[in-house]
């Protein structure tokens, strides 16, 4: 019984021995790891600019000359058929598509800037 005892416990050093850890991460550990770095960048704080850094870099910008709730009325007169497809996708955004059709559009830049666009296409009026 002592020579059994003696094997089993040769055996199971033998055994351990002969397992080897790998070497290289697997594919989850990386995944893992990949996945806290992403979260690490996006909780990162951003680095604090003084007022007077901020003001040199970047630009003032002018106010719109638009009162906030001023709205205007878009009616198209002319058919897109034959027009640049920048001018038909404008009027697509514009919520047109037929000729007669209207729409009441809050006036802003980004209303003004699709209106220039089709000015030959459209009616507009204050309301």
């Amino acid at each position: 019984m002592a020579e059994k005892k003696s094997l089993n416990k040769k055996t199971a050093a033998s055994a351990s021995k002969s397992v080897k850890k790998p070497a290289a991460k697997t594919k989850e550990a990386k995944a893992s790891a990949a996945a806290k770095a992403d979260v690490a960048v996006l909780t990162a704080r951003p680095k604090k600019v003084s007022v007077a850094a901020a003001s040199k870099s970047s630009e003032v910008k002018p106010a719109s000359r638009v009162q906030s709730g001023a709205r205007v009325k878009v009616t198209q007169v002319r058919s897109f058929i034959g027009r640049k497809e920048n001018q038909a996708l404008s009027l697509k955004a514009l919520g047109l598509g037929k000729i007669g059709k209207s729409r009441i559009l809050l006036d802003g830049p980004e209303t003004r800037g699709l209106l220039c666009r089709v000015k030959h296409l459209v009616t507009v009026e204050v309301v």
